[in-house]
């Protein structure tokens, strides 16, 4: 709400009751396979960051761009016109490279904004660390369902386990340089 017409803590309860319920919305949306409600290109609100420069308003813009990629999942990987010609790679090396800037800018309020705060016991840093790492869930899962697809028995091997260790994964990515993947055109 425009501060003429009211006054600027008015306002600014107002612009947080949006974000919040925008929030909620991408949640929602996500935990029932439902589009969301309100498409980011009606919003025209302030994101909280714009209005404020405290340590909430910064994670709850972190929060917002969480929830944004959220729904760029939901509709560009997991979108119900998928043709199956390639456009699940690239969609998905998309959600990836926005992730990681998501991630570097997470990285740094976690190192600068919550510095000298037990970022263990932090709520506001744990959700903030789950909803990026229920991004990488989301974004990742279809491609680890098409390579199990690939293989004759999955990722399990005839005989029920695993058919790589966890430790020959690690020296297989020990050698890759992951930022240089995420970060590929």
């Amino acid at each position: 709400m425009p501060t003429d017409h009211v006054s600027l803590a008015h306002s600014n309860r107002c612009n947080t009751v949006f974000w919040v319920a925008y929030i909620i919305d991408r949640d929602f949306s996500t935990l029932v396979g439902a589009p969301s409600s309100i498409r980011d290109e009606d919003i025209t609100t302030k994101l909280p960051s714009e209005i404020d420069d405290s340590m909430n308003a910064a994670a709850m813009t972190l929060q917002i761009r969480l929830s944004r990629l959220t729904a760029t999942i939901l509709t560009g990987v997991y979108g119900v016109d998928r043709n199956f010609d390639g456009s699940l790679l690239r969609e998905t090396q998309s959600v990836l490279h926005k992730l990681a800037a998501v991630c570097r800018d997470l990285t740094s309020y976690l190192g600068t904004t919550l510095h000298g705060t037990n970022i263990k016991t932090s709520k506001l840093a744990t959700r903030l660390i789950l909803s990026y790492h229920h991004c990488v869930v989301l974004t990742t899962r279809p491609l680890v369902i098409e390579m199990e697809e690939f293989s004759p028995w999955g990722l399990l091997g005839s005989d029920g386990n695993f058919a790589i260790s966890p430790n020959e994964i690690l020296n297989l990515t020990e050698g890759l340089n992951m930022e240089e993947f995420l970060l590929r055109e």
